[in-house]
């Protein structure tokens, strides 16, 4: 039977027809319209990074204290810490404990050990987030309250313990442990490791910090400069990031309740939305880290640096060491609050802002020039001179200054030098020492 031909007509225009209409969802469709500026070729769609950033490189602690009796030294490597935190969790750990009653002499009782290790933050960190990242296995039954902080864990190889301590609240909490101290040594004594010598608590002039012993030499260096596409944090924090739009009449992005402008001027990134409220309470470190992940390792190693009413910042690091810059380079902030429901009064969300720039280091360029930086002793003792209180020095600690180099956009300087944090603020101890008569006249 043959089809007439006036049927196969009007089949091939229907295709025809259904072709152009599937053409122009797909094209011309206002829902792909919002999102059209970020396929060009000054800002491409990138694909969501796979190789995911992992909490256990993020939440590493930042330095690593070896006490040999008399001797005492310190390490920033990333590798060295790396390789230690991996036999703690390899580790036996005992009950969990809360040990003293908050006193700051019989903290010091707690504090000080003769042989062992000491890790530490620059920061308060959550004990059950520690927990969780490096599966360690801990019974925190009897301290388990979801509130309980430290900044410095401690092995003491003569008594068998592990103690979490809290030098902000001279908290501590402890618990028998079995642990490799032959592997531990092993990678304290290799051949690349670079270990500094330090002084012991009562040479220094800070309780809870060890002074160098000498003054050290870093290296300078100069890193290429890179703009990252604003497709990569529109992927990192929008929930739906598919489903974005563009204000034409700014630089912004929204979807719902998620808003991302960015600067024209000095390319920062600001990011206003929620998170899903859920119906246990998420802790910062965890609900901070879901946005930091997705960045992957392309705005360089970040890693947790510390934490504030409710803000928790990460920092790029180089060679062990935190980068500090003027605004917003190499440096991811996130703040995250719980919010309700005005009608019920029930938690129905989480507030969340976060800030950080598009500019980022990328190819180091050699360079063989030196920084000698003074001792811990000698730069606490300058600030000392100039009318700080010591009581207000939180923390002191070696950063690389990220500095602009006027002739070029295309390559900043990272220079080495001491910084401060005073009352909770961070300072370089030049900038510092130039604004203590402001600061104490308050």
């Amino acid at each position: 039977m043959k089809i007439p031909e006036r049927v196969i007509q009007i089949g091939l225009a229907s295709l025809i027809l259904l072709s152009l209409y599937f053409t122009y969802v797909i094209w011309l469709s206002p829902a792909n319209k919002g999102t059209a500026s970020l396929s060009s070729a000054a800002n491409p769609v990138v694909a969501t990074p796979t190789n995911y950033r992992t909490a256990r490189e993020t939440f590493l602690p930042l330095r690593v204290v070896w006490f040999q009796g008399k001797e005492i030294k310190e390490s920033t490597s990333e590798n060295l810490i790396t390789n230690i935190q991996k036999e703690l969790s390899k580790a036996s750990i005992g009950k969990v404990e809360k040990k003293g009653s908050e006193d700051e002499k019989e903290f010091a009782s707690y504090s000080q050990i003769k042989e062992g290790i000491e890790m530490g933050y620059a920061s308060n960190f959550l004990l059950s987030k520690y927990d969780e990242t490096y599966k360690m296995s801990m019974d925190l039954d009897a301290v388990n309250d979801g509130n309980v902080y430290f900044n410095h864990l401690q092995i003491d190889y003569e008594k068998k313990k592990i103690r979490f301590l809290n030098y902000s609240t001279f908290s501590v909490y402890e618990a028998t442990i079995d642990i490799n101290e032959t592997a531990i040594k092993e990678f304290l004594t290799q051949k690349n490791t670079s270990l500094l010598s330090m002084k012991s608590a009562e040479d220094s002039i800070l309780s809870h910090q060890y002074s160098t012993r000498d003054r050290i030499k870093l290296k300078k260096y100069s890193y290429i400069l890179a703009q990252q596409p604003v497709s990569l944090f529109r992927n990192a924090f929008f929930q739906n990031p598919e489903n974005v739009r563009e204000n034409n009449s700014v630089y912004s992005f929204y979807s719902e309740r998620e808003v991302l402008s960015v600067s024209s001027d000095d390319q920062l990134i600001d990011f206003k939305g929620e998170s899903p409220g859920e119906e246990k309470r998420m802790d910062i470190f965890s609900g901070s880290f879901s946005y930091i992940q997705k960045l992957s390792n392309t705005i360089g190693n970040l890693r947790y640096f510390d934490y504030d009413s409710g803000t928790v910042n990460y920092r790029t690091f180089v060679e062990g060491f935190p980068v500090f810059s003027d605004g917003k380079q190499g440096k991811v902030s996130i703040n995250i609050q719980r919010t309700t429901n005005s009608q019920n009064g029930k938690q129905s969300a989480y507030s969340v802002q976060i800030a950080t720039s598009r500019n980022t280091i990328q190819v180091p360029i050699p360079s063989d020039e030196e920084v000698e930086l003074v001792s811990t002793n000698e730069v606490i003792q300058q600030l000392l001179d100039k009318g700080a209180l010591v009581n207000k020095i939180n923390n002191v600690m070696i950063g690389y200054t990220w500095e602009v180099i006027k002739d070029t956009k295309s390559v900043v300087d990272l220079k080495p030098e001491w910084y401060v944090q005073y009352e909770n603020t961070w300072y370089s101890a030049r900038d510092l020492l130039q604004k203590l008569p402001e600061l104490e006249a308050k």
